[in-house]
């Protein structure tokens, strides 16, 4: 398991709309429309699941995210899925 300490660096922290720091992530809905959204790389799911309700209107109950056959779960960033 990786160490979860957390140690001192001398990186700069990139913007949000850096392309090196986000994703663009296609959504496909149920009736096949698909959303392009662009987030960052280490966000968790549920912040994720949020922008798909500002996308497309699908309330965060009605969100079932699959990515490679996985159940994506709220409290796991995109990362821990190799989301990248």
């Amino acid at each position: 398991m990786a160490d979860s300490s957390h140690e001192a660096s001398s990186s700069t922290v990139k913007p949000a709309d850096d392309p090196e720091s986000t994703i663009e992530i296609n959504i496909k809905t149920l009736d096949s429309q698909v959303h392009k959204l662009r987030v960052q790389k280490n966000v968790p799911v549920s912040v994720l699941k949020e922008k798909i309700v500002e996308a497309t209107g699908v309330p965060l109950d009605q969100q079932r995210l699959i990515f490679r056959g996985r159940v994506l779960k709220d409290d796991h960033l995109l990362s821990e899925y190799r989301i990248l």
